[in-house]
């Protein structure tokens, strides 16, 4: 019991450690072609660390919460394939949708990240 706990926390807190480094980077991204050198480089090893934790998440804790292995390799890709008319109207689709609206797409700085 303990251990489905603990293995929980840890999935939500990969889950909360990703939505934050996507924050950190849609609020890097506007400024790149400004940034002072240094910056830059600390911007795009952000950029490369949020890649590579967004790839685990996908295939490991993402996985786990829409109960099916990712055809994509990362989360974002998979998040827009939930939103295809063939998955119109299922419960991935729908949390699909939550997740882009609630907690991805105010942060892009496009609007709309998925």
């Amino acid at each position: 019991m303990i251990e489905a706990v603990m293995l929980g926390v840890q999935a939500y807190a990969a889950l909360v450690l990703l939505w934050a480094l996507y924050i950190m980077a849609m609020g890097l991204q506007p400024h790149l072609k400004t940034m002072h050198p240094i910056a830059k480089v600390h911007g795009c090893a952000l950029f490369l660390l949020a890649a590579v934790f967004d790839v685990v998440v996908n295939w490991t804790v993402a996985s786990a919460l829409f109960l099916q292995l990712p055809q994509e390799l990362m989360l974002t890709a998979r998040l827009k394939r939930y939103h295809a008319p063939a998955y119109a109207g299922s419960w991935r689709a729908y949390l699909a949708e939550w997740i882009c609206e609630h907690l991805l797409d105010q942060f892009d700085p496009r609007g709309k990240h998925c």
